[in-house]
C-alpha cells in the first residue's frame, strides 16, 4: 500500500484478500482494481491520516474501518507497518487485514443488551449495590435523571457511609447490626435504614441482600438493593 500526498494507492493484493472479501479478481476489476474504494469515506480519511502520521513517529498502525460491498457492510482491522520498497517513490506499508465483522456485531448486541438493562433500571427507584468482603469496598449504582445511572464507590464501607452522613445518626446502630449479620455468614437478609437521598434529604430505605460464594463455599461478596420509601424524616 502506497501512501501518496493526497491518497492511498494499492500495489498488491494477496489471494487471502479475495477469500476474506468473497470477491474474485474479475469482480475486483469492477472496483477499478482498487479495493480501497469500498472503504467507508470517513473511515478512509482516518486510515489515511493514521498511516501518514505514523511515518513521522515510526509507529505500527492498528486501525478498524468499515467496507461496503453493495448493501452489505463489513468491518476490517488493519495492522500496517512501513517497509523499505525501492520500486516506489512513496512510503509503502505492508498491511495485514482481519475480518472483525462478527466481533463488532457481538459488541453491538452486548451494548444493546446493556442499554436495555440500564433503561429498565433507570425507570426504577431502586439502587443496586455490591460489597466486596475482602476489600470492604462498596459499589453503588443509582438511577437519576432521564434514563441515566450514576456509579459511586466507597473504599471503607461502614466508615465512609457513616462519616459522610449517608446513614442518618438515628440509624447508625441498626445499620451496623445489619452489616454485622451480613458479614457473619447470613446467606440473605433485609432491613430498613434511614439514608440520605440524591437530593440530600433523609428517607427510609428498604435494604435487602444475598451473599455470593466461591466454589469452596467462602463468602466473597454481597449483592443487594436499596429502595427508597417516600416517607421523609426531618434531618437533624
Amino acid at each position: 500500500l502506497e501512501v501518496r500526498k493526497d491518497r492511498l494507492s494499492l500495489i498488491y493484493v494477496s489471494e487471502s484478500y479475495f477469500t476474506m472479501s468473497g470477491l474474485t479478481r474479475q469482480q475486483l476489476t469492477a472496483f477499478e482494481k482498487a479495493p480501497l474504494k469500498v472503504i467507508e469515506p470517513t473511515d478512509y480519511e482516518n486510515l489515511f491520516s493514521q498511516l501518514t502520521r505514523s511515518l513521522k513517529r515510526n509507529e505500527v498502525v492498528d486501525v478498524s474501518y468499515r467496507v461496503n460491498y453493495g448493501d452489505v457492510q463489513k468491518w476490517r482491522h488493519a495492522r500496517a507497518v512501513n517497509i523499505p520498497y525501492d520500486k516506489s517513490d512513496y512510503p509503502v506499508f505492508i498491511v495485514v487485514l482481519t475480518d472483525i465483522t462478527e466481533m463488532k456485531q457481538q459488541e453491538l448486541e452486548l451494548k444493546t443488551a446493556n442499554d436495555r438493562i440500564n433503561l429498565a433500571f433507570s425507570l426504577l427507584s431502586t439502587s443496586i449495590w455490591e460489597l466486596d468482603f475482602k476489600t470492604n469496598r462498596l459499589t453503588l449504582w443509582k438511577p437519576f435523571g432521564d434514563f441515566k445511572i450514576s456509579v459511586e464507590t466507597f473504599d471503607n464501607f461502614e466508615k465512609d457511609l457513616i462519616s459522610l452522613g449517608i446513614i442518618h445518626p438515628d440509624s447508625v446502630k441498626d445499620f451496623l447490626e445489619y452489616v454485622s449479620i451480613m458479614k457473619s455468614g447470613a446467606k440473605s437478609g433485609n432491613g430498613a435504614i434511614i439514608i440520605k437521598d440524591s437530593a440530600g434529604r433523609y428517607v427510609w430505605a428498604k435494604e435487602s441482600y444475598r451473599v455470593v460464594y466461591d466454589d469452596a463455599g467462602v463468602a466473597q461478596k454481597a449483592v443487594g438493593t436499596s429502595e427508597e420509601v417516600p416517607n421523609l424524616v426531618d434531618e437533624k
